[in-house]
């Protein structure tokens, strides 16, 4: 499609647009706010009360837990009766239990009774509401442990009639000893000290047993007058309508039969949806109105200035920084030109400083790589040239010929790329000095192909990894052989050092070769990431260095290399050699 045939359907598409399609925005915003009233509902009301509800769930769970389980340990223990006479016992038995309930959040008062009910230990001189009654008579929960000792029973009891009396829960469970009831054990927690617990809670609570008494709330309008729970409360719907309000619930039952309800009002919440969309649907008709009107003028007056500024992107978009704009509207466009303008400026600056910088920091790198391995063969020379002062003077000068030549070879020029032709040059320097070292227990051969003695190579390659041979390839060997080679090989050139030394362990060499192909060095084969890091720097990820060795057969430093003669990176040439 030609430019010209796509400005004028642009014209047409904003007319259609502004005019046909008016009403799209306004339904996408409703289903957008209709979404969100989904998601807050979810996360606000939903999620809020949900967590309310597992909260209390848990609580109550640890407690009845907690003092179900102390009536489980005490079923079994000694009998009351027994022990009257053991005072010792008692107080142990009292600091126990006092020691239980002091540790709970909710302390409860607890009563240790006879087979006849009556109290032999307590931690309150009140009698509890289920010892009341006439003598002899067995009702609530006193009637439950004496028919069913087996079990843990959870008992609720009004201290007053009022609603909003308080209510006592009880948990109780007989003491067996070879099959006979030899007393009871009995906690007592009242719903006073419960409130406390659901008074900070965003929701309305209410707690009740498996029989719908009620036996704590912090809302007394979902209790009957006999204290039960309200019968809209007990549906199976999650909202309900009650008293000209609507309630989110959730419920959840205990294992013990306790029913816990949370309560959230979402009336106001309904009230505060329907009259935000009643005044977006009110903005949202007149601006659709006033888009019906205005439509045609905007269509005609922006979209030439449109045009231009697709036109200047486009040619962004190409590669092209050199096409700027010229508005002067005195509108949004006319800074909008500015701020292309600037872009263009910013964005070309930007360019010129990251490649300045791009470069400064490979010449860096590379020049600091070249610097960390020099120090080190300078030692080792000298180190050699200090020991043949007494024992050969005449091969000490030639040394010291051999080191200067090395040393002016480092330092001269200003260059990090050398022929092979000179660096093997520099490298037979080097070998001369070993050979001076080692006499006949070193040998070495050099092997370079005529055609790649003109390539051009980072300066001091070869001598990192000779002196890696001779530092590791000798080990308890009397002898070492050196080999340096380099030829072509497809579009390459391909540098081997190979010694016939001790070889590399298996898992040595897949360190090695996992620190260079990863480029971080955490070995002690300086020299050789150093070479390596090299490579990448001036040439790119495909070339580098590759270790092969065998354990007791020798090691082979392989180097790949682009092939390139002088003069060929600066013309930016790609013809191989």
């Amino acid at each position: 499609m030609s430019t010209d045939i796509r400005k004028g359907n642009f014209k047409n598409d904003i007319r259609k647009t502004l005019v046909a399609h008016a009403l799209f925005p306004v339904l996408a915003i409703i289903v957008l706010f209709l979404l969100l009233v989904f998601l807050f509902w979810n996360y606000s009301i939903v999620r809020e009360n949900r967590q309310c509800n597992e909260t209390m769930t848990e609580y109550f769970d640890m407690l009845i837990g907690a003092y179900s389980d102390k009536c489980l340990e005490f079923s079994s223990g000694p009998l009351p009766r027994y022990v009257e006479d053991d005072p010792r016992y008692l107080a142990n038995l009292s600091a126990e239990l006092y020691e239980t309930v002091n540790s709970l959040p909710v302390h409860a008062d607890f009563f240790v009774l006879d087979e006849g009910m009556k109290p032999l230990l307590s931690s309150n001189e009140t009698e509890p509401q289920f010892l009341k009654g006439k003598p002899g008579e067995l009702l609530g929960l006193k009637r439950r442990m004496a028919r069913d000792p087996g079990q843990t029973f959870l008992e609720f009891s009004s201290v007053s009639s009022s609603l909003s009396g308080t209510v006592q829960m009880e948990i109780g469970r007989a003491i067996l000893v070879r099959g006979q009831v030899e007393g009871y054990l009995v906690f007592v927690m009242n719903s006073d000290d419960f409130l406390r617990s659901i008074s900070n809670l965003p929701c309305q609570t209410v707690v009740a047993d498996q029989y719908d008494h009620v036996f704590v709330a912090n809302n007394y309008q979902f209790h009957t007058l006999n204290n039960k729970v309200q019968a809209p409360l007990l549906g199976d719907e999650s909202q309900f309508s009650y008293q000209k309000d609507r309630f989110y619930v959730t419920r959840s039952t205990l294992n013990s039969g306790l029913q816990i309800f949370t309560l959230t009002s979402v009336t106001a919440l309904y009230s505060m949806f329907f009259f935000v969309s009643a005044v977006l649907v009110l903005i949202f008709v007149m601006m659709t109105l006033s888009i019906f009107i205005s439509a045609k003028r905007i269509a005609v007056s922006k979209t030439r200035i449109v045009d231009e500024l697709v036109d200047a992107f486009n040619c962004v978009e190409q590669g092209n920084l050199n096409m700027r704009l010229h508005i002067s509207t005195g509108d949004e466009f006319e800074i909008i030109g500015e701020s292309y303008n600037m872009m263009l400026d910013s964005i070309k600056e930007l360019i010129r400083q990251n490649n300045e910088k791009t470069r400064e920091n490979m010449v860096a790198e590379i020049k600091q790589l070249e610097s960390q391995f020099n120090p080190h063969f300078l030692f080792n020379t000298l180190e050699i040239i200090r020991v043949l002062v007494k024992l050969d003077p005449e091969g000490a000068n030639r040394m010291i010929i051999n080191l200067s030549t090395l040393l002016r070879y480092s330092i001269k020029g200003a260059s990090t790329e050398v022929t092979v032709r000179e660096d093997i040059a520099y490298t037979r320097s080097y070998l001369e000095i070993l050979k001076a070292r080692f006499n006949e227990r070193l040998t070495y051969s050099v092997r370079i192909q005529p055609e790649a003695e003109e390539c051009i190579i980072p300066k001091l390659i070869f001598q990192p990894i000779i002196e890696n041979s001779i530092k590791y390839g000798f080990d308890e060997r009397s002898e070492l052989s050196v080999m340096v080679t380099a030829r072509f090989l497809d579009s390459d050139l391909i540098i081997v050092i190979y010694d016939n030394g001790v070889g590399i362990e298996r898992q040595k060499l897949q360190e090695i070769n996992d620190m260079l192909r990863h480029s971080h060095n955490s070995t002690n084969y300086v020299g050789l990431f150093n070479v390596h890091r090299r490579v990448k720097l001036m040439y790119g990820d495909e070339y580098g260095v590759e270790v092969l060795s065998d354990e007791g057969e020798g090691t082979a430093v392989r180097i790949r290399l682009p092939i390139y003669k002088r003069g060929m990176l600066a013309s930016g040439e790609e013809t191989s050699c």
